[in-house]
């Protein structure tokens, strides 16, 4: 089959990036005849340009430029749906990551102290689902019918239950469209549900969670590594970005694994490298490839977001996360907040591991994790049970995509 993949590929982001390879090698491995469709909205690529160092851009569009096939560069709704109309796709492949994102009207409403007013905030095109290819709308401007699929898709936080009537009714016939739907998380499963999607919604892994096997290049090797970024054979990686945690704090942590004889490493994010006291330091630009090898091959990685603890879990790297997702809304300014840590799809995860342990939740717990506490889950992590549960993953993964395609031939 002739499939089109559309998915968050263009982003300067590791994990996006590495997810949509991963979906990208296993079609291809199968025999398929695959192109990634090269959606990226001005608005958005603007947005991460801001964000993200050119140089690190850079990197990552020459790691999805080398390792897929690429569409011809799309920019606007108009040109995605004239490049489809004269391609022969016998099926758009929509996902993993978080396609399904949307920014309800109601939770665009902020009240602005210094002006003293309510102002809504400007969304961009990955926020919305009009003109946004991901809910599948396009098909209403086809000339001809194509079948659609949404494979582990993800809302993010998306606070679902703050839909206006025009906005729900609107989302729902947008599932109609598609053939078959699965989530990568519980949050988003409801969601799908809550927009009266007739079908089941199977709960089915990230694409990273089976990386290692969807892959058709060689992996660089522990030994090249190492001597890439001069580190010696064991250490620990410290990841954070969002400034919610004190740097006093942080050092401590990086001086306690450092009198265990441990050796430290600041590691980057696509935004760039906040370095603590750590032995090491690396910095971007940085290629997926090397992110991933680097925690792949660590023997511990602290720190925030959800990939880095995907690809820990895949490869049995032992982790401890600081868990930033979850929809967080405001009752009483400065008084009261109201946090749900169910929609977390770290939370997801880890409850699916069994693992929750090693995970602190930023907005739901006020002491901090001990030095201790994190120490022990880096020196006692259950290796075995990792790589049963990363094992078990990796084959649900297949499994799923296999049934998927089977149906649709």
């Amino acid at each position: 089959m002739k499939i089109g993949i559309l998915t968050y590929h263009r982003v300067p982001n590791f994990g996006a990036q590495l997810q949509a390879v991963s979906t990208y090698s296993y079609l291809k491995k199968y025999g398929h005849d695959v192109v990634l469709i090269d959606w990226y909205p001005e608005d958005v690529k603007m947005m991460y340009s801001k964000r993200v160092p050119q140089t690190q851009i850079i990197y990552h569009d020459r790691f999805i430029e080398s390792y897929t096939n690429l569409s011809i560069p799309i920019s606007n709704y108009e040109k995605f749906v004239r490049y489809i109309n004269e391609e022969n796709f016998d099926m758009i492949f929509i996902g993993s990551d978080a396609v399904f994102k949307y920014k309800p009207k109601r939770t665009r409403i902020k009240f602005k102290f210094r002006q003293f007013k309510y102002v809504e905030e400007h969304v961009t095109t990955d926020l919305e689902y009009k003109n946004n290819p991901f809910w599948g709308g396009f098909l209403r401007d086809l000339n001809h019918p194509i079948p659609i699929v949404g494979f582990s898709v993800s809302c993010q936080n998306t606070a679902f239950t703050k839909l206006n009537e025009v906005e729900k009714q609107d989302l729902s016939n947008y599932m109609a469209l598609f053939k078959f739907i699965t989530a990568r998380d519980e949050w988003t499963a409801k969601m799908i549900s809550y927009l009266g999607y007739a079908n089941e919604v199977p709960i089915t892994p990230d694409p990273v969670f089976s990386f290692n096997q969807n892959i058709a290049f060689k992996l660089p090797t522990k030994k090249e590594i190492l001597r890439k970024f001069h580190l010696p054979e064991s250490y620990v990686l410290f990841s954070f970005r969002l400034n919610i945690l004190k740097s006093k704090y942080i050092n401590s942590l990086i001086k306690y694994f450092e009198d265990n004889n441990y050796t430290t490493v600041s590691f980057p994010m696509p935004e760039g490298l906040k370095a603590f006291n750590t032995k090491y330091a690396i910095d971007v630009p940085l290629s997926p490839i090397d992110w991933y090898c680097l925690i792949k091959y660590a023997s511990g990685y602290i720190g925030e977001r959800m990939h880095p603890i995907i690809v820990c879990i895949h490869n049995s790297t032992p982790f401890f996360c600081f868990d930033e997702y979850g929809i967080k809304r405001t009752i009483i300014p400065k008084v009261y907040k109201y946090f749900n840590k169910e929609s977390s799809k770290i939370y997801h995860i880890l409850k699916c591991a069994n693992m929750l342990d090693a995970r602190y939740g930023y907005f739901e717990n006020h002491l901090l994790p001990t030095k201790e506490r994190i120490y022990n889950c880096i020196i006692r992590a259950n290796i075995k049970h990792m790589d049963k549960f990363s094992e078990r993953y990796a084959k649900q993964y297949s499994n799923s995509m296999n049934n998927l395609i089977s149906k649709l031939k």
